[in-house]
Protein backbone atom coordinates (compact mmCIF):
# COMPACT_ATOMS: atom_id res chain seq x y z
CA UNK A 1 0.00 0.00 0.00
CA UNK A 2 1.39 3.51 -0.87
CA UNK A 3 3.03 5.19 1.81
CA UNK A 4 0.64 8.31 1.45
CA UNK A 5 -2.40 5.94 2.17
CA UNK A 6 -1.30 4.43 5.41
CA UNK A 7 -0.34 7.77 6.82
CA UNK A 8 -3.78 8.88 6.11
CA UNK A 9 -4.89 5.87 7.65
CA UNK A 10 -2.85 6.75 10.57
CA UNK A 11 -3.73 9.85 10.78
CA UNK A 12 -7.75 9.45 10.30
CA UNK A 13 -7.17 7.73 13.85
CA UNK A 14 -5.26 9.23 15.47
CA UNK A 15 -6.84 12.33 14.77
CA UNK A 16 -10.68 13.01 13.81
CA UNK A 17 -9.76 16.39 12.48
CA UNK A 18 -6.97 16.62 10.56
CA UNK A 19 -5.63 19.17 7.96
CA UNK A 20 -7.90 19.17 5.16
CA UNK A 21 -6.15 17.69 2.53
CA UNK A 22 -6.64 19.26 -1.21
CA UNK A 23 -8.56 17.45 -3.92
CA UNK A 24 -8.04 16.78 -7.14
CA UNK A 25 -9.12 19.50 -9.63
CA UNK A 26 -11.06 16.40 -11.58
CA UNK A 27 -12.81 14.92 -8.41
CA UNK A 28 -16.21 15.01 -9.78
CA UNK A 29 -14.50 12.88 -13.07
CA UNK A 30 -12.56 10.64 -10.57
CA UNK A 31 -15.70 9.69 -8.68
CA UNK A 32 -17.86 9.06 -11.71
CA UNK A 33 -15.12 6.69 -13.13
CA UNK A 34 -14.49 4.77 -9.48
CA UNK A 35 -18.01 4.76 -9.05
CA UNK A 36 -18.24 2.59 -12.70
CA UNK A 37 -15.26 1.14 -12.42
CA UNK A 38 -16.37 -0.84 -9.35
CA UNK A 39 -19.90 -1.19 -10.67
CA UNK A 40 -18.61 -3.01 -14.00
CA UNK A 41 -16.14 -5.13 -11.47
CA UNK A 42 -12.72 -3.62 -13.61
CA UNK A 43 -10.76 -3.96 -9.95
CA UNK A 44 -7.73 -3.03 -10.42
CA UNK A 45 -9.20 0.60 -12.10
CA UNK A 46 -11.21 0.95 -9.26
CA UNK A 47 -8.46 0.39 -6.50
CA UNK A 48 -6.35 3.25 -8.40
CA UNK A 49 -9.48 5.40 -8.28
CA UNK A 50 -10.50 4.68 -5.04
CA UNK A 51 -7.30 5.37 -3.31
CA UNK A 52 -7.17 8.79 -4.89
CA UNK A 53 -10.67 9.56 -3.31
CA UNK A 54 -9.51 8.16 0.17
CA UNK A 55 -6.61 10.08 -0.01
CA UNK A 56 -8.34 13.55 -0.70
CA UNK A 57 -11.10 13.23 1.36
CA UNK A 58 -10.80 10.23 4.16
CA UNK A 59 -14.27 10.28 6.14
CA UNK A 60 -16.10 8.77 3.45
CA UNK A 61 -16.69 5.31 4.96
CA UNK A 62 -17.72 3.90 1.43
CA UNK A 63 -14.72 4.54 -0.55
CA UNK A 64 -12.43 3.04 1.97
CA UNK A 65 -14.99 -0.62 1.54
CA UNK A 66 -14.68 0.09 -2.22
CA UNK A 67 -10.90 0.28 -2.07
CA UNK A 68 -10.49 -2.61 -0.13
CA UNK A 69 -12.74 -4.63 -1.79
CA UNK A 70 -11.06 -3.45 -4.99
CA UNK A 71 -7.81 -4.78 -3.56
CA UNK A 72 -9.09 -7.82 -2.29
CA UNK A 73 -10.89 -8.58 -5.97
CA UNK A 74 -7.32 -7.67 -7.11
CA UNK A 75 -6.08 -10.80 -4.52
CA UNK A 76 -3.71 -8.11 -3.13
CA UNK A 77 -5.23 -9.34 -0.01
CA UNK A 78 -2.70 -7.58 2.78
CA UNK A 79 -3.32 -4.31 1.56
CA UNK A 80 -7.04 -4.83 1.84
CA UNK A 81 -7.52 -5.12 5.23
CA UNK A 82 -6.85 -1.64 6.55
CA UNK A 83 -9.19 -0.10 4.18
CA UNK A 84 -11.44 -2.27 4.85
CA UNK A 85 -11.02 -2.01 8.90
CA UNK A 86 -12.04 1.33 7.83
CA UNK A 87 -14.96 0.68 6.42
CA UNK A 88 -16.33 -1.33 9.28
CA UNK A 89 -15.47 1.43 11.59
CA UNK A 90 -17.02 3.99 9.43
CA UNK A 91 -19.88 2.43 7.67
CA UNK A 92 -20.67 2.46 3.57
CA UNK A 93 -23.24 4.24 2.74
CA UNK A 94 -23.61 7.17 0.46
CA UNK A 95 -27.15 9.03 -0.57
CA UNK A 96 -26.17 10.83 -4.33
CA UNK A 97 -26.48 8.68 -6.30
CA UNK A 98 -27.31 6.15 -3.77
CA UNK A 99 -24.61 3.13 -2.89
CA UNK A 100 -24.06 1.05 0.14
CA UNK A 101 -22.01 -2.07 1.58
CA UNK A 102 -24.67 -3.79 3.57
CA UNK A 103 -23.97 -4.76 7.50
CA UNK A 104 -21.43 -7.58 7.04
CA UNK A 105 -20.09 -7.03 3.78
CA UNK A 106 -16.83 -5.13 5.25
CA UNK A 107 -16.58 -8.11 8.16
CA UNK A 108 -17.27 -10.75 5.46
CA UNK A 109 -14.28 -9.35 2.98
CA UNK A 110 -11.86 -8.83 6.00
CA UNK A 111 -12.76 -12.88 7.09
CA UNK A 112 -11.72 -13.70 3.08
CA UNK A 113 -8.95 -11.55 3.28
CA UNK A 114 -7.25 -13.07 5.89
CA UNK A 115 -8.29 -16.96 4.92
CA UNK A 116 -6.57 -15.99 1.80
CA UNK A 117 -3.48 -15.24 3.77
CA UNK A 118 -3.37 -18.43 5.59
CA UNK A 119 -4.74 -16.47 9.05
CA UNK A 120 -7.48 -18.93 9.95
CA UNK A 121 -7.88 -17.23 13.35
CA UNK A 122 -8.84 -13.69 12.54
CA UNK A 123 -10.73 -15.19 9.59
CA UNK A 124 -12.84 -17.08 11.88
CA UNK A 125 -12.72 -14.19 14.11
CA UNK A 126 -14.25 -11.69 11.13
CA UNK A 127 -16.64 -14.51 9.79
CA UNK A 128 -18.39 -14.76 13.66
CA UNK A 129 -18.27 -10.65 13.11
CA UNK A 130 -19.93 -10.64 9.88
CA UNK A 131 -22.45 -13.53 10.60
CA UNK A 132 -23.84 -11.51 13.93
CA UNK A 133 -23.65 -8.31 11.93
CA UNK A 134 -26.48 -10.07 9.90
CA UNK A 135 -24.84 -10.71 6.24
CA UNK A 136 -27.36 -11.39 3.85
CA UNK A 137 -25.98 -14.25 2.19
CA UNK A 138 -24.13 -17.45 4.43
CA UNK A 139 -22.66 -19.20 0.97
CA UNK A 140 -20.59 -16.35 0.60
CA UNK A 141 -18.54 -18.15 3.00
CA UNK A 142 -18.22 -21.05 0.42
CA UNK A 143 -15.82 -18.92 -1.70
CA UNK A 144 -12.53 -20.09 -2.84
CA UNK A 145 -10.12 -17.83 0.00
CA UNK A 146 -12.32 -20.56 2.28
CA UNK A 147 -10.91 -23.46 0.54
CA UNK A 148 -8.06 -24.72 3.07
CA UNK A 149 -10.88 -23.06 6.35
CA UNK A 150 -13.72 -25.46 4.90
CA UNK A 151 -11.76 -28.71 5.77
CA UNK A 152 -12.21 -27.84 9.44
CA UNK A 153 -15.55 -29.68 10.62
CA UNK A 154 -15.99 -26.67 13.20
CA UNK A 155 -15.96 -24.25 10.26
CA UNK A 156 -18.03 -25.62 7.92
CA UNK A 157 -20.77 -25.99 10.67
CA UNK A 158 -20.61 -22.16 10.96
CA UNK A 159 -21.23 -21.45 7.46
CA UNK A 160 -23.76 -24.18 7.05
CA UNK A 161 -20.99 -25.69 4.03
CA UNK A 162 -23.47 -28.91 3.92
CA UNK A 163 -23.38 -32.00 1.31
CA UNK A 164 -27.43 -32.69 0.87
CA UNK A 165 -26.51 -35.31 -2.14
CA UNK A 166 -26.65 -38.27 -0.02
CA UNK A 167 -29.62 -37.06 2.08
CA UNK A 168 -32.70 -39.28 2.74
CA UNK A 169 -36.10 -37.10 2.19
CA UNK A 170 -36.74 -36.57 6.30
CA UNK A 171 -33.13 -35.55 6.77
CA UNK A 172 -33.27 -32.95 4.15
CA UNK A 173 -36.28 -31.79 4.96
CA UNK A 174 -35.71 -30.88 8.57
CA UNK A 175 -31.90 -29.92 7.43
CA UNK A 176 -34.34 -27.29 5.53
CA UNK A 177 -36.04 -26.51 8.91
CA UNK A 178 -32.95 -26.04 10.58
CA UNK A 179 -31.48 -23.78 8.09
CA UNK A 180 -34.58 -21.59 7.62
CA UNK A 181 -34.98 -21.00 11.76
CA UNK A 182 -30.92 -20.01 11.83
CA UNK A 183 -30.76 -17.63 8.80
CA UNK A 184 -34.42 -15.64 9.81
CA UNK A 185 -32.94 -15.34 13.20
CA UNK A 186 -29.75 -14.29 12.35
CA UNK A 187 -30.65 -11.82 9.23
CA UNK A 188 -34.02 -10.69 10.18
CA UNK A 189 -34.19 -7.10 11.70
CA UNK A 190 -36.50 -7.84 14.45
CA UNK A 191 -37.36 -11.77 14.54
CA UNK A 192 -39.31 -11.84 17.31
CA UNK A 193 -41.73 -8.87 17.51
CA UNK A 194 -44.59 -10.56 16.58
CA UNK A 195 -44.14 -13.69 18.36
CA UNK A 196 -41.88 -14.85 20.60
CA UNK A 197 -38.66 -17.51 19.65
CA UNK A 198 -39.97 -20.11 22.33
CA UNK A 199 -43.55 -20.31 20.40
CA UNK A 200 -41.81 -20.42 16.71
CA UNK A 201 -39.20 -22.96 17.94
CA UNK A 202 -42.54 -25.05 19.57
CA UNK A 203 -43.97 -25.11 15.92
CA UNK A 204 -40.77 -25.95 13.77
CA UNK A 205 -40.18 -28.97 16.61
CA UNK A 206 -43.74 -29.97 15.34
CA UNK A 207 -43.09 -29.74 12.05
CA UNK A 208 -39.70 -31.80 12.60
CA UNK A 209 -41.58 -34.80 13.76
CA UNK A 210 -44.63 -34.78 11.44
CA UNK A 211 -42.59 -34.55 8.47
CA UNK A 212 -42.50 -38.43 7.59
CA UNK A 213 -46.35 -38.37 7.41
CA UNK A 214 -46.49 -35.30 5.40
CA UNK A 215 -46.77 -34.40 2.15
CA UNK A 216 -44.35 -32.31 0.29
CA UNK A 217 -47.61 -29.93 -0.06
CA UNK A 218 -48.16 -30.26 3.44
CA UNK A 219 -44.41 -29.39 4.31
CA UNK A 220 -44.31 -26.37 2.53
CA UNK A 221 -47.20 -24.71 4.08
CA UNK A 222 -46.63 -25.71 7.81
CA UNK A 223 -43.38 -24.40 6.57
CA UNK A 224 -44.94 -21.10 5.53
CA UNK A 225 -46.95 -21.28 8.96
CA UNK A 226 -43.67 -21.00 10.75
CA UNK A 227 -42.08 -18.04 8.78
CA UNK A 228 -45.36 -15.79 8.95
CA UNK A 229 -44.33 -15.58 12.87
CA UNK A 230 -41.73 -13.22 11.93
CA UNK A 231 -44.40 -10.61 10.95
CA UNK A 232 -44.13 -8.80 7.69
CA UNK A 233 -45.21 -9.64 4.76
CA UNK A 234 -41.95 -9.21 3.26
CA UNK A 235 -40.77 -12.65 5.31
CA UNK A 236 -41.70 -15.43 3.39
CA UNK A 237 -41.39 -18.89 1.67
CA UNK A 238 -42.20 -19.11 -1.89
CA UNK A 239 -41.28 -21.58 -4.44
CA UNK A 240 -42.51 -22.15 -8.28
CA UNK A 241 -46.39 -22.93 -7.78
CA UNK A 242 -48.88 -23.99 -9.79
CA UNK A 243 -51.92 -21.74 -9.89
CA UNK A 244 -55.66 -21.47 -10.87
CA UNK A 245 -56.24 -19.48 -14.22
CA UNK A 246 -58.38 -17.26 -11.96
CA UNK A 247 -57.45 -14.07 -9.81
CA UNK A 248 -59.53 -13.91 -6.79
CA UNK A 249 -60.15 -10.68 -4.42
CA UNK A 250 -62.02 -10.31 -1.52
CA UNK A 251 -64.58 -7.19 -1.50
CA UNK A 252 -67.16 -6.48 1.34
CA UNK A 253 -69.38 -8.84 -0.38
CA UNK A 254 -67.06 -12.14 -0.37
CA UNK A 255 -64.32 -13.65 -2.65
CA UNK A 256 -64.96 -12.71 -6.25
CA UNK A 257 -63.25 -13.74 -9.34
CA UNK A 258 -61.15 -10.57 -10.40
CA UNK A 259 -59.90 -11.71 -13.81
CA UNK A 260 -59.45 -14.75 -15.41
CA UNK A 261 -57.68 -16.42 -18.14
CA UNK A 262 -59.16 -15.71 -21.57
CA UNK A 263 -61.25 -19.73 -21.50
CA UNK A 264 -62.68 -18.58 -18.11
CA UNK A 265 -63.56 -15.37 -18.61
CA UNK A 266 -67.12 -15.92 -17.78
CA UNK A 267 -66.20 -16.41 -14.51
CA UNK A 268 -65.23 -12.97 -13.99
CA UNK A 269 -67.21 -11.23 -11.53
CA UNK A 270 -68.37 -14.36 -10.35
CA UNK A 271 -68.76 -14.92 -6.20
CA UNK A 272 -66.93 -18.02 -5.17
CA UNK A 273 -68.70 -20.12 -3.10
CA UNK A 274 -66.92 -23.42 -2.43
CA UNK A 275 -63.39 -24.68 -3.21
CA UNK A 276 -64.04 -28.11 -3.96
CA UNK A 277 -66.69 -29.19 -0.90
CA UNK A 278 -65.06 -26.48 1.25
CA UNK A 279 -66.93 -23.30 1.77
CA UNK A 280 -64.90 -20.24 0.45
CA UNK A 281 -65.24 -18.88 4.21
CA UNK A 282 -63.52 -21.81 5.51
CA UNK A 283 -60.94 -21.74 2.56
CA UNK A 284 -60.33 -18.37 3.65
CA UNK A 285 -59.87 -18.69 7.42
CA UNK A 286 -57.33 -21.40 6.57
CA UNK A 287 -54.92 -19.79 4.07
CA UNK A 288 -55.33 -17.05 6.82
CA UNK A 289 -53.36 -19.43 9.28
CA UNK A 290 -50.42 -19.24 6.70
CA UNK A 291 -49.84 -16.10 4.90
CA UNK A 292 -47.89 -12.73 6.06
CA UNK A 293 -49.56 -10.63 8.51
CA UNK A 294 -48.90 -7.10 9.46
CA UNK A 295 -52.34 -5.18 9.92
CA UNK A 296 -55.81 -5.71 8.97
CA UNK A 297 -55.56 -5.26 5.35
CA UNK A 298 -52.77 -7.49 4.67
CA UNK A 299 -55.32 -10.24 5.21
CA UNK A 300 -57.83 -9.76 2.41
CA UNK A 301 -54.95 -9.19 0.18
CA UNK A 302 -52.81 -12.18 1.07
CA UNK A 303 -55.66 -14.85 1.68
CA UNK A 304 -56.84 -13.91 -1.81
CA UNK A 305 -53.66 -15.07 -3.50
CA UNK A 306 -52.61 -17.64 -1.61
CA UNK A 307 -56.25 -19.63 -2.46
CA UNK A 308 -54.86 -19.14 -6.08
CA UNK A 309 -51.76 -21.49 -5.39
CA UNK A 310 -52.65 -25.59 -5.79
CA UNK A 311 -49.64 -26.16 -3.42
CA UNK A 312 -51.45 -23.98 -1.09
CA UNK A 313 -55.14 -25.52 -1.69
CA UNK A 314 -53.80 -29.08 -1.70
CA UNK A 315 -51.19 -28.47 1.12
CA UNK A 316 -54.29 -27.34 3.45
CA UNK A 317 -56.48 -30.19 2.70
CA UNK A 318 -58.93 -27.21 1.08
CA UNK A 319 -59.05 -29.57 -2.36
CA UNK A 320 -57.77 -33.02 -3.48
CA UNK A 321 -53.71 -33.78 -3.79
CA UNK A 322 -54.23 -34.85 -7.69
CA UNK A 323 -56.50 -33.50 -10.58
CA UNK A 324 -57.91 -30.49 -11.47
CA UNK A 325 -59.14 -28.50 -9.18
CA UNK A 326 -63.10 -27.01 -8.84
CA UNK A 327 -64.66 -24.22 -7.35
CA UNK A 328 -68.40 -23.48 -6.88
CA UNK A 329 -69.48 -20.08 -7.92
CA UNK A 330 -72.34 -17.69 -8.31
CA UNK A 331 -71.85 -15.82 -11.60
CA UNK A 332 -72.85 -12.74 -12.31
CA UNK A 333 -76.39 -14.03 -13.77
CA UNK A 334 -76.88 -15.41 -10.71
CA UNK A 335 -76.67 -19.09 -11.60
CA UNK A 336 -74.94 -21.49 -9.28
CA UNK A 337 -72.16 -24.00 -10.82
CA UNK A 338 -69.29 -25.66 -10.91
CA UNK A 339 -66.00 -24.61 -12.53
CA UNK A 340 -63.31 -27.25 -12.96
CA UNK A 341 -60.07 -25.33 -13.32
CA UNK A 342 -56.72 -26.79 -15.00
CA UNK A 343 -53.50 -25.70 -13.26
CA UNK A 344 -51.27 -24.00 -14.80
CA UNK A 345 -47.78 -24.93 -13.92
CA UNK A 346 -46.90 -21.07 -12.73
CA UNK A 347 -48.11 -17.87 -12.02
CA UNK A 348 -49.29 -16.21 -15.07
CA UNK A 349 -48.42 -12.65 -16.19
CA UNK A 350 -51.41 -10.25 -14.03
CA UNK A 351 -52.39 -8.10 -17.70
CA UNK A 352 -52.63 -11.68 -19.59
CA UNK A 353 -55.98 -12.10 -17.46
CA UNK A 354 -59.47 -10.39 -19.00
CA UNK A 355 -61.11 -8.10 -16.18
CA UNK A 356 -64.08 -7.72 -18.48
CA UNK A 357 -67.39 -8.68 -16.50
CA UNK A 358 -69.87 -10.86 -18.89
CA UNK A 359 -72.72 -8.90 -20.01
CA UNK A 360 -71.65 -5.72 -18.64
CA UNK A 361 -71.85 -3.37 -21.75
CA UNK A 362 -69.47 -0.24 -20.01
CA UNK A 363 -66.09 0.22 -20.58
CA UNK A 364 -63.19 -1.27 -18.35
CA UNK A 365 -62.67 1.20 -15.63
CA UNK A 366 -59.36 3.29 -16.51
CA UNK A 367 -57.47 1.52 -13.79
CA UNK A 368 -57.60 -1.89 -15.27
CA UNK A 369 -57.11 -1.12 -19.20
CA UNK A 370 -53.43 -1.63 -19.24
CA UNK A 371 -52.40 -3.83 -16.54
CA UNK A 372 -49.45 -4.97 -18.41
CA UNK A 373 -47.42 -1.66 -18.83
CA UNK A 374 -45.39 -0.44 -15.83
CA UNK A 375 -46.69 2.74 -16.06
CA UNK A 376 -48.36 5.26 -18.11
CA UNK A 377 -50.81 8.17 -18.48
CA UNK A 378 -53.39 9.51 -20.48
CA UNK A 379 -55.57 13.08 -19.95
CA UNK A 380 -59.40 11.95 -19.22
CA UNK A 381 -62.15 13.23 -21.27
CA UNK A 382 -62.85 16.56 -19.48
CA UNK A 383 -59.57 17.45 -20.71
CA UNK A 384 -58.40 19.18 -17.64
CA UNK A 385 -57.32 16.11 -15.42
CA UNK A 386 -54.15 13.57 -16.06
CA UNK A 387 -54.37 10.08 -15.04
CA UNK A 388 -51.29 8.60 -14.24
CA UNK A 389 -50.99 4.99 -13.42
CA UNK A 390 -47.54 3.90 -12.04
CA UNK A 391 -47.91 0.11 -11.50
CA UNK A 392 -44.14 -0.43 -10.15
CA UNK A 393 -41.37 1.39 -9.01
CA UNK A 394 -38.88 0.49 -11.55
CA UNK A 395 -38.45 1.20 -15.07
CA UNK A 396 -40.75 -0.22 -17.51
CA UNK A 397 -40.88 0.53 -21.50
CA UNK A 398 -38.77 3.73 -20.89
CA UNK A 399 -36.53 4.93 -17.55
CA UNK A 400 -38.50 6.04 -14.84
CA UNK A 401 -36.95 9.61 -15.18
CA UNK A 402 -37.74 9.84 -18.33
CA UNK A 403 -41.33 8.69 -18.07
CA UNK A 404 -41.68 11.61 -15.26
CA UNK A 405 -40.29 14.00 -17.25
CA UNK A 406 -42.10 13.90 -20.04
CA UNK A 407 -45.73 13.00 -17.72
CA UNK A 408 -44.84 16.68 -16.14
CA UNK A 409 -44.06 17.87 -19.39
CA UNK A 410 -47.49 17.62 -20.37
CA UNK A 411 -49.30 18.20 -16.77
CA UNK A 412 -47.68 21.46 -17.57
CA UNK A 413 -49.71 22.81 -20.11
CA UNK A 414 -52.15 25.64 -19.59
CA UNK A 415 -55.24 23.23 -19.98
CA UNK A 416 -54.36 20.30 -17.47
CA UNK A 417 -55.41 21.31 -13.85
CA UNK A 418 -55.00 18.75 -11.69
CA UNK A 419 -52.89 15.07 -11.61
CA UNK A 420 -54.17 11.49 -10.70
CA UNK A 421 -51.32 9.21 -9.80
CA UNK A 422 -52.80 5.80 -9.04
CA UNK A 423 -50.70 3.67 -6.98
CA UNK A 424 -53.64 0.98 -6.09
CA UNK A 425 -51.90 -2.15 -7.73
CA UNK A 426 -48.49 -1.10 -7.58
CA UNK A 427 -46.76 -4.15 -4.96
CA UNK A 428 -42.90 -1.96 -5.13
CA UNK A 429 -39.56 -1.80 -6.92
CA UNK A 430 -36.71 0.19 -5.89
CA UNK A 431 -37.63 3.28 -3.68
CA UNK A 432 -34.32 4.70 -4.69
CA UNK A 433 -35.91 5.76 -7.99
CA UNK A 434 -38.73 7.93 -6.89
CA UNK A 435 -37.34 11.66 -7.14
CA UNK A 436 -38.24 12.42 -10.21
CA UNK A 437 -41.80 11.31 -9.46
CA UNK A 438 -41.70 13.23 -6.02
CA UNK A 439 -39.20 16.15 -6.82
CA UNK A 440 -41.45 16.61 -9.80
CA UNK A 441 -44.56 16.90 -8.21
CA UNK A 442 -42.96 19.49 -5.34
CA UNK A 443 -41.65 21.73 -7.91
CA UNK A 444 -44.74 22.08 -10.01
CA UNK A 445 -46.53 25.46 -8.92
CA UNK A 446 -49.81 23.55 -9.35
CA UNK A 447 -49.68 21.02 -6.70
CA UNK A 448 -49.16 24.05 -3.64
CA UNK A 449 -52.54 23.84 -2.90
CA UNK A 450 -54.96 21.19 -1.84
CA UNK A 451 -57.48 20.11 -4.12
CA UNK A 452 -54.81 19.50 -8.05
CA UNK A 453 -53.19 16.22 -6.82
CA UNK A 454 -54.61 12.95 -5.92
CA UNK A 455 -53.31 9.71 -5.46
CA UNK A 456 -55.42 6.39 -5.17
CA UNK A 457 -54.17 4.05 -3.04
CA UNK A 458 -54.81 0.38 -1.96
CA UNK A 459 -54.10 -3.28 -0.17
CA UNK A 460 -51.70 -3.74 -2.54
CA UNK A 461 -49.99 -0.14 -2.52
CA UNK A 462 -46.56 -2.00 -1.11
CA UNK A 463 -43.29 -1.87 -0.41
CA UNK A 464 -41.06 0.50 -2.41
CA UNK A 465 -44.78 2.11 -3.45
CA UNK A 466 -45.68 2.08 0.50
CA UNK A 467 -42.45 4.36 0.68
CA UNK A 468 -42.91 6.55 -2.42
CA UNK A 469 -46.90 7.14 -0.53
CA UNK A 470 -45.34 8.00 2.46
CA UNK A 471 -43.15 10.58 0.68
CA UNK A 472 -46.14 11.97 -1.25
CA UNK A 473 -48.27 12.31 2.09
CA UNK A 474 -45.33 13.40 3.97
CA UNK A 475 -44.28 16.40 1.64
CA UNK A 476 -47.16 16.83 -0.91
CA UNK A 477 -50.66 18.56 -1.12
CA UNK A 478 -51.94 15.10 -2.29
CA UNK A 479 -55.32 14.14 -1.56
CA UNK A 480 -55.25 10.37 -0.89
CA UNK A 481 -57.98 8.01 -2.34
CA UNK A 482 -59.37 4.06 -1.56
CA UNK A 483 -58.69 2.14 1.03
CA UNK A 484 -55.95 1.56 3.77
CA UNK A 485 -52.65 0.11 2.61
CA UNK A 486 -51.52 -3.34 4.16
CA UNK A 487 -48.24 -2.74 5.57
CA UNK A 488 -47.93 0.34 8.32
CA UNK A 489 -45.79 3.47 6.84
CA UNK A 490 -42.84 2.62 8.94
CA UNK A 491 -42.46 -1.34 8.59
CA UNK A 492 -39.67 -3.82 8.64
CA UNK A 493 -39.04 -5.16 4.75
CA UNK A 494 -36.29 -5.87 2.13
CA UNK A 495 -36.72 -9.21 0.17
CA UNK A 496 -33.17 -11.08 1.38
CA UNK A 497 -33.30 -14.38 -0.69
CA UNK A 498 -31.68 -17.62 1.14
CA UNK A 499 -32.17 -20.59 -1.02
CA UNK A 500 -32.76 -23.76 1.51
CA UNK A 501 -30.67 -26.07 0.95
CA UNK A 502 -32.38 -29.22 0.07
CA UNK A 503 -35.30 -28.21 -1.50
CA UNK A 504 -34.02 -25.59 -3.12
CA UNK A 505 -37.05 -23.27 -1.82
CA UNK A 506 -36.08 -19.95 -1.59
CA UNK A 507 -37.25 -17.66 1.85
CA UNK A 508 -37.11 -14.00 1.65
CA UNK A 509 -35.79 -12.29 4.45
CA UNK A 510 -36.40 -8.84 5.73
CA UNK A 511 -33.15 -6.98 7.47
CA UNK A 512 -33.91 -3.63 6.91
CA UNK A 513 -36.42 -0.94 9.14
CA UNK A 514 -37.71 1.65 6.86
CA UNK A 515 -38.76 4.80 8.10
CA UNK A 516 -39.83 7.06 5.41
CA UNK A 517 -42.66 8.72 7.52
CA UNK A 518 -41.87 10.27 11.07
CA UNK A 519 -40.35 8.63 14.50
CA UNK A 520 -43.57 9.03 15.91
CA UNK A 521 -45.68 7.40 13.38
CA UNK A 522 -46.93 4.80 15.11
CA UNK A 523 -50.45 4.09 12.79
CA UNK A 524 -50.85 0.58 11.28
CA UNK A 525 -51.46 1.77 8.28
CA UNK A 526 -51.75 4.82 5.51
CA UNK A 527 -55.26 6.07 5.64
CA UNK A 528 -57.00 7.32 2.90
CA UNK A 529 -58.66 10.86 2.95
CA UNK A 530 -61.14 9.86 1.17
CA UNK A 531 -62.29 6.64 1.85
CA UNK A 532 -63.29 4.75 -1.33
CA UNK A 533 -62.99 0.81 -0.96
CA UNK A 534 -64.02 -0.96 -3.51
CA UNK A 535 -66.77 -3.16 -3.79
CA UNK A 536 -67.89 -6.01 -6.26
CA UNK A 537 -71.38 -4.47 -7.01
CA UNK A 538 -69.05 -1.50 -8.48
CA UNK A 539 -66.79 -3.38 -10.03
CA UNK A 540 -69.20 -5.89 -11.97
CA UNK A 541 -70.91 -2.57 -13.03
CA UNK A 542 -67.18 -1.54 -14.43
CA UNK A 543 -67.40 1.23 -12.05
CA UNK A 544 -64.37 2.50 -9.77
CA UNK A 545 -65.24 4.38 -6.20
CA UNK A 546 -61.58 6.06 -6.04
CA UNK A 547 -62.45 7.82 -9.48
CA UNK A 548 -66.24 8.57 -8.34
CA UNK A 549 -65.20 9.74 -5.11
CA UNK A 550 -62.15 11.99 -6.62
CA UNK A 551 -64.71 13.85 -9.06
CA UNK A 552 -67.17 14.12 -6.62
CA UNK A 553 -64.88 16.05 -4.10
CA UNK A 554 -64.05 18.10 -7.11
CA UNK A 555 -67.87 18.47 -7.92
CA UNK A 556 -68.38 20.32 -4.73
CA UNK A 557 -65.58 22.67 -4.83
CA UNK A 558 -63.00 22.16 -7.80
CA UNK A 559 -60.64 24.17 -5.98
CA UNK A 560 -61.41 23.72 -2.45
CA UNK A 561 -58.50 25.85 -0.72
CA UNK A 562 -57.07 27.87 -3.17
CA UNK A 563 -57.56 31.72 -2.42
CA UNK A 564 -60.23 32.78 -4.98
Amino acid sequence: MPWQLLLTIGLLAADPTPARPKPPSDLPKIMRQADTSFQVGSWKSAATLYSKLVESNPTVGLYWYRLGESLRRTKRYEEAIDPLKKAEELGGFQHNPPRWAHRGEAAFSLSAAHAALGHPDQAVEWTRTSLKQGLRQIRKFHAEEFAELLKDPDFRKLVWAVDTQNLARDEGYRLDLQFALHELKRVHFSPFRATSEAQIDAMAAELASDIPRLTEDQIFVRMMAIVRQFGDSHTRITREQPQLPVSFFLFPEGLHVLAAAHEHADLVGAEVLKFGDKPAAEALALAETVVARENPMTTPWETAGALRSAVVLRGLGIVPAEGPISIEVEDVAGTTRRAELAVLPKRPQRGTFSFQVPGCQEPLPISLRNMTKTMWYELLPDGKTMYCQLNGIGHGEMSFMKFFEGLFVEVEKPEVERLILDLRWNGGGNTFLNPPLVNGIIRSAKFREPGNLFVVMGRNTFSAALNTLDDLERRTTAILVGEPTSSPPNFVGESVQVVLPYSRWPISISDLSWQTSFPMDYRVWIPPTLYAPPTAEAFRAHRDPALEAIMDFLAQDPQPTRSR
